[in-house]
């Protein structure tokens, strides 16, 4: 009887150790590959940023945009896509069509990087934000630094572009940040990307404004 319950001890120890040995080797498998996140946050950012400028530049075709609060906040409220057209036409954007197919290219730029990397979302909330915004301050100051060497040296010429990458700062990334999040889906995103968009070319307006009186 004891030889017996020697055998079963040593069973149960046996496969204890099997059960912890195979907990690590499932640890190192779901072990975060930071430096690989790292890499494809730098193409999301370049993507992301190159996406963002087709964008604006299709708000800039629109001579007069009306930029009121109140459209605004329409365009928050909006359920449809078919409301965010209507919002859009009437505060005179009138190419939105190829406006938010642009948002939802953006937009799928997003939902595939939440695909391809779940590790990403392993992490949390504050260290997916800092490896996020680092990698596109990066990229942004990459673009800032091209556009600024390509542009004449006069001083009206140098505050616009300190302007413009203000504001490429302040809201070029303003929906970037729904990367953190792991929810992905059109709505609300089409909306918040549409809105961010707006107050990007509401920025980069002012700027050109700024500037045209700065030369005269």
């Amino acid at each position: 009887m004891k030889k017996i319950f020697k055998i079963l001890s040593l069973v149960v120890i046996l496969s204890s150790l099997i059960f912890i040995s195979c907990e690590k080797d499932g640890e190192i498998k779901t072990e975060i590959n930071e430096q690989k996140i790292t890499q494809n946050l730098k193409q999301l950012s370049e993507d992301f940023l190159d996406k963002t400028i087709e964008i604006d530049n299709e708000f800039a075709k629109n001579q007069r945009i009306n930029s009121d609060a109140s459209y605004k906040n329409s365009l928050l409220l909006s359920k449809t896509e078919n409301d965010i057209k209507i919002v859009l036409k009437k505060a005179g954007i009138l190419n939105s069509e190829t406006i938010l197919k642009l948002v939802k290219e953006r937009i799928n730029l997003q939902n595939n990087f939440r695909i391809k990397n779940p590790d990403f979302y392993l992490l949390d909330e504050n260290k997916r934000a800092d490896l996020l915004n680092n990698q596109y301050d990066l990229v942004l100051e990459n673009y800032i630094a091209n556009q600024n060497s390509n542009a004449k040296t006069t001083s009206c010429a140098g505050q616009y572009n300190t302007d413009i990458g203000r504001c490429n700062r302040t809201y070029g990334k303003c929906a970037l940040v729904a990367v953190i999040a792991a929810a992905d889906g059109l709505f609300p995103g089409l909306v918040v990307g549409v809105f961010c968009a707006w107050d990007l070319s509401d920025c980069k307006s002012d700027a050109r404004e700024d500037y045209g009186s700065c030369m005269n």
